[in-house]
């Protein structure tokens, strides 16, 4: 591939409950719904041992799928989870959004809340537990695969998140759990204290697992104090961000992990394809695409 190839990503319907129109996102709820693996048929299961379960079926399918693509199109499942509640949301919620907007969401802190680059909760650790809790019955019951990589937001808050949810010696992966921490996956940008990140000495000290990118800085390069990111603006710097990613260290692998944030995984749905979908802190949804090099340059050696 070189420079002047694009990928197009495309979400598969019909194999999670999130991609169906017909699910209502508000009553969702990812730890009772097999992550939200539509039970069906597969036209290779007639390959897969007797007794095998609804995810190790479609594991062989996705696997078989990728086996017989084109060197410039791989299939994915991405497991995008947002943190858990951090002390800006109960900030959010004590005082009104239109209040937070104009006034508290600019201060360092207030009333006993620290919003600069926001911690869990007491709340928002035990959201992240859950999930630990949904991710051991996933992968020892009903045998989903293990994220072959680990991303998240350079936030504390999703660090925090992604160590309390997989950093855990009985939870049985089958790939370590090695944060690759990624700038661009970060939550909407400026005038939110909340949404600034800590310098990376104060990160790298708290989270010595975490790998960084060779040119991650010292001090933040993207807030602002005076302008904040737009909606809009988001979706580029996401689909940047994906795109790394899926040429980058996920090259090889077909489980992939993201902790990041309620905006950032909006946006990242819609460079996938996929329907509008919200997430409550500490929520996750699972998303099967397909991605392919094109324009010049696209062919790959396989």
């Amino acid at each position: 591939m070189t420079d002047h190839s694009s990928i197009e990503y495309s979400t598969i319907n019909g194999f999670f409950l999130q991609s169906e129109s017909s699910t209502n996102t508000a009553e969702f709820d990812y730890t009772n719904s097999n992550f939200g693996l539509i039970e069906r048929n597969y036209e290779t299961d007639e390959q897969c041992p007797l007794n095998s379960t609804s995810w190790q079926r479609f594991a062989y399918y996705l696997d078989d799928l990728n086996r017989k693509s084109p060197s410039t199109v791989h299939y994915r499942v991405f497991f995008l989870a947002r943190h858990g509640q951090g002390d800006h949301n109960v900030g959010e919620e004590k005082y009104g959004t239109a209040a937070w907007d104009d006034c508290w969401s600019k201060l360092d802190s207030a009333d006993g809340l620290s919003f600069f680059d926001a911690h869990l909760t007491d709340l928002g650790i035990q959201q992240a537990k859950i999930a630990n809790k949904t991710w051991m019955h996933q992968l020892t019951v009903e045998k989903t695969p293990s994220p072959e990589i680990f991303y998240t937001s350079p936030l504390y808050r999703c660090l925090q998140t992604a160590e309390t949810t997989f950093k855990d010696p009985e939870l049985p992966l089958q790939h370590a759990f090695v944060p690759r921490v990624k700038e661009l996956l970060r939550e909407q940008n400026g005038i939110h204290t909340c949404d600034a990140r800590s310098p990376a000495s104060t990160l790298r000290a708290a989270f010595p697992a975490a790998r960084f990118d060779p040119d991650f800085a010292e001090t933040d390069p993207l807030w602002r104090s005076d302008v904040r990111e737009t909606d809009a603006e988001m979706v580029p710097r996401l689909r940047q961000a994906l795109d790394g990613i899926w040429r980058g260290d996920a090259r090889s692998c077909a489980w992939v992990s993201v902790t990041a944030h309620n905006g950032a995984v909006r946006a990242m749905l819609r460079v996938f394809g996929h329907r509008a979908w919200d997430l409550a802190t500490g929520g996750v949804v699972v998303v099967f695409v397909r991605g392919e090099e094109v324009g010049e340059g696209s062919e790959v050696v396989g």
